[in-house]
């Protein structure tokens, strides 16, 4: 019985395999016409728009007109579509040019307005410059100032290079542990109480380490920058009191002269013609943009062409055979008589092979049951 049933199951697992490989053959063979029925398909819709593209080469009323009567009301409106969005595009292109008329001329005066400006603003400028120039007082103050402003450089400069040796020497100074030693004692100023041998000892080390020397240079170089730090500090406010005088001065003869009126009005027609450049920039790609839509409208490329098309193609996909034949037939063009046997010719090509693809679908699905089964009965 063991042996039996071990047999049984073997040839169930034979049938098994040979029917996961017709499977696999079937498989492939129903995913190839598959494909094929997609070409198919793919090849008559490629025909349908070449024959709409005949019987549509452009988008006109006449055009519209020669088709049939279930497409003609959707061509028109396309096309009354279409042609109300030409009005819109023409009176809008209208109005922009009128538009860029008025800001170019208002741009002008603005322009003309600033010119007049800097030419007054240069006048006072000039007048302002000469009566501070003819000014001995105001002279003198400002030669004060660049002197003042001179030597607070200079001491600038000091600073610098003596921050620079004091980063360079005093480490040095503390580093030294005898020179050091002298300096906590006190040595040499009036709080040194050392006496006796101390005092012998440490007048040795300072002999011996050069103390005095020493001590002036360190001194020197610890105090130093706080003394010029605060020497800047006393010039700095010196110049920005000179400075203040030399700018008062000057503002209120600007005051007097107007100058500040004619700068800030200057300021706003700066403005004011930076914004209308920007604007007739702005105003010229919209307007190109308008345009190459406008100009849009009677090439193929257009949208409502491409709704058009699309409205005949679908209309001939619905269109039997037999019609399309009977219509083809009334043209005198043989082109479209041509292209409806292609259609014709794909259409029964597609139909055949749609009802193969449909077969081998059955006959997997009949595979795939009868695999199930045995899978079934093996795991019992």
């Amino acid at each position: 019985m063991e042996t039996s049933g071990k047999r049984f199951e073997q040839a169930l697992s034979a049938a098994l395999a040979r029917l996961e490989g017709a499977l696999q053959a079937e498989r492939r063979e129903h995913g190839q016409g598959r494909e094929r029925l997609q070409a198919l398909l793919a090849q008559r819709s490629a025909l349908l728009e070449r024959l709409a593209r005949h019987y549509l080469p452009e988008l006109t009323p006449h055009s519209a007109k020669l088709q049939g009567a279930g497409l003609r009301e959707s061509l028109e409106r396309i096309w009354t579509r279409r042609e109300a969005r030409r009005l819109d595009l023409d009176q809008a292109l209208e109005e922009g040019e009128r538009q860029r008329q008025r800001s170019e001329a208002e741009l002008a005066r603005v322009t003309a307005a600033l010119e007049a400006q800097v030419e007054r603003r240069e006048a006072l400028e000039a007048e302002l410059a000469a009566r501070l120039a003819a000014d001995a007082d105001f002279r003198a103050r400002s030669e004060a100032a660049a002197a003042a402003e001179l030597e607070l450089s200079r001491n600038e400069a000091r600073q610098a290079e003596l921050d620079a040796e004091v980063r360079e020497k005093l480490p040095a100074y503390d580093r030294d542990p005898l020179f050091q030693y002298l300096v906590r004692r006190g040595f040499g100023s009036g709080s040194y109480r050392s006496r006796g041998l101390i005092r012998r000892l440490d007048r040795w080390v300072a002999r011996l380490t050069r103390f005095e020397q020493q001590r002036r240079s360190y001194d020197f170089l610890r105090s130093a920058p706080a003394l010029v730090a605060a020497e800047i500090e006393r010039r700095q406010a010196d110049f920005e009191a000179l400075m203040d005088r030399v700018e008062a001065q000057r503002d209120a003869l600007e005051a007097e002269l107007g100058l500040d009126g004619v700068r800030a009005e200057g300021d706003r027609l700066g403005a004011e013609r930076d914004r209308l450049t920007l604007a007739l920039s702005q105003a010229a790609e919209a307007t190109a943009g308008l345009r190459a839509e406008r100009a849009g409208l009677d090439e193929e490329r257009c949208h409502f062409y491409g709704e058009a098309l699309a409205a005949v193609k679908g209309a001939l996909g619905q269109t039997g055979s037999a019609e399309l034949a009977e219509r083809a037939r009334t043209t005198p063009d043989p082109r479209d008589d041509a292209l409806v046997i292609e259609l014709e010719g794909a259409a029964r090509a597609a139909a055949d092979l749609e009802a193969e693809v449909a077969a081998d679908l059955r006959q997997l699905s009949g595979l795939e049951t009868r695999a199930a089964e045995l899978e079934s009965l093996l795991q019992r």
